[in-house]
């Protein structure tokens, strides 16, 4: 996994109006989090496309399953480095990634995913794996003013 591209993911996927921040990940805290997925009885799938002439992780995907239902996982990650986007990576590593965890977990049937309405590009790698639309959510954001310490807020 790489600590810059796991960082990249909240200011890179497009999130409409939503104000969001940048997520810092290093070594230590993906492994943080990996562990803490294990002690749940999670477990996952990930793939990743490496740059030969840097080395660098250019494309990674993720799938999990978070309960003891095997038929079931959850799509979490998928980013693309800036740089290398327009190449199908994302479409190639998710679905390398797919074909990789049903090798391993024969009962899967059922891979949830969502995305921001207006992330065109992840919606159409998400059409050609055959994902259909199921649900539509809404997300609101309330801006919390500043130098309130009082632990209250005026109604």
């Amino acid at each position: 996994m790489s600590p810059a591209l796991q960082s990249r993911l909240m200011v890179d996927a497009p999130t409409g109006d939503l104000a969001v921040e940048q997520h810092v990940y290093d070594t230590g805290r993906v492994r943080a989090q990996e562990s803490t997925e294990r002690g749940r009885g999670h477990r996952s799938y990930s793939t990743a496309a490496r740059h030969d002439a840097t080395g660098q992780i250019v494309a990674r995907t993720k799938l999990a399953f978070e309960a003891d239902d095997d038929t079931h996982a959850r799509q979490r990650v998928t980013i693309v480095e800036p740089a290398h986007r327009g190449h199908r990576l994302g479409l190639l590593v998710k679905s390398a990634n797919h074909a990789y965890a049903r090798a391993n977990e024969p009962a899967l049937r059922v891979i949830d995913a969502w995305n921001a309405e207006d992330n065109t590009h992840m919606r159409a790698v998400n059409a050609m794996l055959g994902f259909q639309p199921v649900d539509s959510w809404s997300v609101f954001q309330l801006p919390v003013p500043s130098g309130d310490t009082s632990g209250t807020m005026a109604a």
